[in-house]
């Protein structure tokens, strides 16, 4: 790699400015950049998931636990384009045994895991291939004004992939139907409670936490390369080392070529002699000039005596010494004199001041625990609703969603009703009937509580805690039953609607011993 091949602008930054650089690099290389990343991290994420299957949350863990090793895949990449060298896939996985021994991951797998600098350290671990002793001074001296801002770049980049999949996976949760997701407190109910997410839930939220990570991990490899390379120009003054590297590259192309160098040389001379330059630029081009009036710097050394008077006359040139006055706020430090204010004691102020703040901490412990009593006692009642204790009881509404529930409304055998609709044809019809029936016993017979508006949904939602298992996924198949007949305009199979028609009366009859259990 040649220096003078670089292929960003070098020029001291500071931190942030260089981080957006960070945000330009992946901008330009992407392609080059996620070829190299999902080459490297989406065989381990899918080995992880198929290797820990029955428990999906431990190949997330070792996702995350092995992003060392994908930063170094993106730091081999960044490095190589940044001198303008292009990155293939054979580059890469030749490039990986010296990745995983000579790159110090093991130490970032192990001891290093939680470095918030990491991003910023990686480059001096590979690129620099330092050890021992002098990598430590190496990192002290580069981290000196670089790493709390790298430090900084981690906790964002740690929020962004949280409020990202987070915004993923609300998005997805928008779209799943309420009958097959019924409350998201529900699932988090069950969380606290000690019960299991399903498999599909815990597989999805490993996709969408891989995908979060893709999005924002190679930016964070980036911004911490950018703040490497930007700490070392401020260090090594990269900046003025490119611009004499291009000017002796120029100068040596002129000197290539002879018949060109004479001309330009001649012609520098003659401007150099009709302009009137001074006897040391001319001395410098080895122009014999008459250098009589002008004296070398002194040749002897000053005397002690007249330093310190030569030195004032320096200094007070206005090129090199001079007054500035600056004016600025800073607190007054008030002084008290021993003999007169002998008898003033100001240290029942600090005394009071320091039982008010004793006081406000236990008033805002108080606070954070009654908050924390009242979230959590809101949360039981939404999930387990207490049965009604007959004062104030809501009138119970003739309508649901468009649905006549009242008794007087349907036949006396509902089932009977409507397996006759249906082997007539009539599947709409027959279906409707027996999920009015259903709502109707709900109302009526099991006292739940449902407003003229509720929908499916809410009526699953509203009759947990007054159904037993089996009857509730009875009303499930139900349901799903006629949302299907009546909204998506799919008839249901025969075998499956008439067995709902056979078990109906077991659950919803009038004198269900379950009923009688609840009203007592």
């Amino acid at each position: 790699m040649r220096f003078e091949d670089i292929s960003v602008m070098v020029r001291p930054r500071n931190a942030w400015e260089a981080m957006d650089l960070g945000l330009r690099m992946i901008q330009r290389w992407w392609r080059d950049v996620y070829s190299a990343w999902f080459m490297v991290s989406l065989p381990f994420f899918i080995f992880f998931n198929l290797l820990f299957r029955d428990n999906p949350g431990w190949a997330m863990i070792l996702t995350w636990w092995f992003k060392p090793l994908y930063d170094r895949v993106l730091l081999l990449v960044y490095s190589r384009r940044v001198f303008g060298q292009q990155v293939n896939t054979q580059e890469i996985l030749s490039a990986l045994p010296d990745l995983l021994l000579r790159s110090g991951l093991w130490l970032h797998l192990t001891i290093y895991r939680f470095d918030f600098t990491r991003s910023f350290r990686i480059p001096v671990w590979q690129l620099e291939g330092l050890k021992g002793k002098k990598r430590s001074e190496r990192m002290q001296a580069l981290s000196r004004r670089s790493g709390g801002y790298a430090t900084w770049l981690t906790v964002i980049c740690l929020h962004l992939e949280f409020f990202l999949q987070l915004a993923v996976l609300g998005l997805v949760w928008m779209f799943v139907p309420e009958v097959i997701i019924k409350s998201i407190w529900e699932y988090f109910w069950n969380l606290l409670s000690g019960d299991t997410f399903p498999y599909w839930f815990l597989l999805a939220s490993n996709i969408i936490y891989y995908l979060g990570v893709t999005i924002i991990e190679p930016f964070f490899v980036s911004a911490g390369f950018s703040l490497y390379l930007n700490r070392r120009t401020l260090l090594e003054a990269w900046d003025i080392e490119m611009t004499f590297r291009r000017l002796a590259n120029r100068l040596q192309a002129l000197t290539s070529k002879p018949a060109i160098s004479k001309v330009a040389t001649n012609i520098l001379l003659a401007v150099l002699l009709f302009t009137g330059v001074s006897s040391q630029t001319a001395e410098a081009l080895d122009i014999n000039t008459n250098k009589s009036d002008k004296e070398p710097l002194a040749s002897y050394r000053l005397p002690a005596d007249q330093s310190a008077h030569m030195i004032k006359q320096v200094l007070e040139d206005k090129d090199f010494g001079g007054q500035r006055k600056d004016e600025q706020w800073r607190i007054k430090d008030f002084k008290f004199d021993n003999e007169n204010d002998s008898d003033t004691d100001l240290s029942w102020v600090a005394d009071i001041v320091r039982s008010l703040a004793n006081v406000m901490e236990v008033l805002l412990w108080a606070g954070v625990i009654m908050l924390v009593l009242f979230l959590i006692m809101k949360i039981s009642q939404f999930i387990n609703p207490r049965e009604s204790t007959g004062q104030g009881v809501p009138a119970v509404p003739a309508i649901i969603s468009g649905l006549d529930i009242q008794p007087e409304s349907l036949p006396d055998d509902v089932a009977d009703s409507a397996r006759q609709l249906w082997l007539k044809g009539q599947y709409r019809e027959a279906m409707s009937l027996l999920y009015r029936g259903t709502v109707s016993s709900l109302v009526h017979t099991y006292a739940v509580e449902l407003s003229e508006g509720a929908t499916e949904g809410d009526v699953l939602l509203a009759s947990q805690a007054r159904l037993r298992p089996e009857t509730q996924l009875y009303l499930d198949h139900v349901t799903q039953l006629w949302q299907s007949i009546a909204y998506a305009h799919r008839q249901p199979e025969d075998s499956q609607a008439l067995s709902l028609l056979d078990h109906w009366s077991r659950h919803f009859e009038q004198t269900s011993p379950q009923a009688e259990v609840l009203r007592a």
